[in-house]
């Protein structure tokens, strides 16, 4: 899951996923923590920003398995 999260992460950052601010998602992305040994809090995922990250990781591997 962790590796999701990052991934999504990245996806965001590089322009490749867009969310409208009021998007529920954005909130639950803005209240993601990460850990003092930098690794995210997996306690502060929830259910929203698993979906959307779990969502983007099949995206990515049905993608890559097309071309």
């Amino acid at each position: 899951m962790e590796s999701n999260i990052l991934l999504l992460g990245e996806t965001l950052q590089q322009g490749k996923l867009f969310l409208p601010p009021q998007h529920r998602t954005c909130d639950s992305l803005l209240k993601l923590r990460k850990l003092p040994n930098g690794r995210i809090d997996l306690l502060s995922v929830d259910e929203s920003a698993r979906l959307l990250a779990n969502m983007q990781r099949q995206f990515d591997l049905d993608r890559g398995s097309d071309g």
